[in-house]
């Protein structure tokens, strides 16, 4: 099991957050690779066959399959523009997000009726190498604006941790950016701290101050809003203190310690107690909601948009645009969700742990047998492309955007996002842009674009901070390897899960942490940690 979890979670979180962004504004972006990516023809992106005039995937209409998380509409304006530059069409199988992940197994783990495409996947080293997906780096060297994009945006890394064992990737990143932005973010209700005179915090000790405060004021508030239970609180924290956990834990809860070059069971660690000590302080004391490990989207509106929350715990740039706007609508005419800077914790003042790429998808090894492959593979390729990239990002030329005389793309004035929140062109809606399964580039002039100006001011900040922290690296592991693992982590994973509830919840002493790492023990932590650490070196070796 590969680092790979964290896109995964990622992935499936901002499609629900589409539901209160009003814009999809997603970022998340690109750290300084190692290396100078792939040997490959270096056609700049977005040129091949374009200029000589010809269709640049096929001179003839081809239809590829897809299995497709989410909501979908066939009539997707960017959909209809796609067929008319690549004669491309894609016939869909749409399944809801709750499903998706057990459906994406079956088919995978059957080999059984493969579509061509199966979006939002992240397969495991077993799926990788058990024959029934692609490698697609068999094909890079076909792929010219994919491998033009990855080395003019330093992002080998990327092909790096999703090489298995064999040498091969069977993967290709999704919802790629070019520049690294942490999209997610904590929230304050900046009308109701200057009401009350309360500092915005800067650190996570001024934070529990600054809840306990508004406690006093708003005894019927839980005054910081979780949502996504462990896997999103933890992710947020988890760097400021000095380790990995939820969405942004290493592989199987192990963190890589780079001050040594190693790898450590991240739940054993002091850094890991102190963290969950200090949210069982803020949860016995009714700081945030009881209920977050169950909490429904629609509780998390309603506590947002009266005064029940007033900070909001890891969400999405966007997200304050329709809590504002329903808080003025309720009389609140000052209502202001802003996002701040990072806190400081023990370790340092970081936000979660973010890729360039938020998730991935493959594509079915019996893809190669069909008559229209080396059309698949050229569509592909043409989705990383400037064309490809900005018909998924910024939408249809002269409709979602248009182009000054100097050459920059314009957003419509009437479209509807962060930076014009009173737009009302909803392209993810009419076009299906900014979509979880069709947008394989977010141009980094086209994220600027849409972004409100004071995200643009606290990105810049936390760039320059070096406040966003590198993703986990990846571990390639053999099938041999593949077995040992298979006989502890499930076990392992489940208990710590477990566990962590009970230590943030009160269900478990922390008088009782040595019982609980020796637990972890017995369940495989220390055979696993041995088998991670000989695989590292292995790696780190070639």
């Amino acid at each position: 099991m590969k680092k790979r979890i964290f896109a995964k979670s990622m992935a499936l979180i901002m499609a629900v957050t589409m539901v209160f962004t009003a814009c999809g504004s997603k970022s998340s972006n690109s750290d300084p690779a190692s290396g100078d990516g792939a040997s490959a023809t270096e056609t700049p992106a977005g040129t091949a066959d374009a200029s000589k005039g010809s269709n640049p995937v096929s001179d003839k209409p081809v239809t590829f399959t897809m299995m497709y998380s989410g909501e979908y509409d066939a009539n997707y304006k960017a959909l209809t523009k796609m067929k008319e530059l690549t004669n491309v069409s894609l016939d869909v199988t749409a399944i809801p997000d709750s499903d998706y992940d057990t459906r994406n197994q079956l088919v995978i783990n059957t080999g059984e009726d493969m579509p061509d495409i199966i979006s939002k996947t992240n397969p495991t080293a077993a799926q990788a190498l058990s024959g029934v997906l692609l490698p697609v780096s068999d094909y890079y060297d076909q792929m010219p604006n994919f491998m033009a994009f990855i080395k003019k945006n330093n992002l080998q890394y990327i092909i790096d941790d999703a090489t298995q064992s064999d040498g091969k990737v069977y993967e290709l990143p999704v919802n790629t950016k070019e520049v690294k932005t942490a999209s997610k973010q904590i929230m304050v209700r900046m009308d109701v701290f200057k009401k009350n005179n309360i500092p915005v915090p800067t650190t996570y000790d001024e934070l529990y101050t600054a809840a306990k405060k508004l406690k006093e004021i708003y005894p019927d508030s839980q005054p910081i809003q979780v949502i996504y239970g462990n896997g999103n609180l933890l992710d947020m924290i988890a760097p400021s203190f000095g380790t990995s956990a939820g969405w942004g834990k290493g592989i199987d809860n192990f963190h890589y310690a780079a001050d040594s070059d190693n790898w450590i069971f991240a739940p054993a660690s002091n850094e890991y107690k102190v963290m969950l000590q200090y949210l069982n302080k803020l949860y016995s004391e009714g700081l945030f909601n009881q209920e977050y490990t169950t909490f429904s989207g629609d509780m998390y509106k309603q506590n947002a948009t009266t005064d029940k929350a007033f900070i909001l715990m890891a969400d999405w740039l966007g997200c304050e645009v329709p809590f504002n706007d329903a808080l003025k609508e309720a009389g609140e005419a000052d209502a202001d969700w802003e996002p701040i800077y990072p806190l400081t914790g023990p370790a340092g003042t970081f936000v979660s742990r973010v890729s360039n790429s938020t998730q991935t998808m493959v594509i079915s090894a019996s893809a190669a047998k069909k008559d229209y492959f080396p059309q698949l593979i050229k569509w592909l390729d043409w989705m990383y492309s400037d064309a490809g990239a900005a018909l998924f990002s910024w939408g249809v030329e002269g409709e979602t955007y248009t182009v000054d005389a100097e050459g920059k793309k314009v957003i419509n004035p009437d479209l509807k996002c962060p930076a014009n929140p009173s737009g009302t062109l909803d392209a993810q809606k009419e076009y299906g842009t900014s979509n979880n399964c069709f947008t394989f580039v977010y141009p980094y002039d086209q994220e600027l674009a849409t972004m409100a100006d004071s995200y643009k001011e606290l990105i810049q900040k936390e760039t320059e901070g070096n406040a966003i922290p590198n993703i986990e690296p990846a571990i390639a592991l053999t099938e041999d390897d593949i077995e040992i693992q298979s006989l502890y982590s499930t076990n392992l994973n489940d208990y710590v899960d477990q566990m962590i509830s009970k230590f943030i919840m009160g269900g478990e002493s922390f008088d009782n942490w040595d019982k609980f790492v020796a637990e972890c023990n017995s369940k495989g932590a220390d055979k696993l940690l041995d088998l991670y650490n000989k695989a590292w070196d292995k790696k780190q070796s070639k």
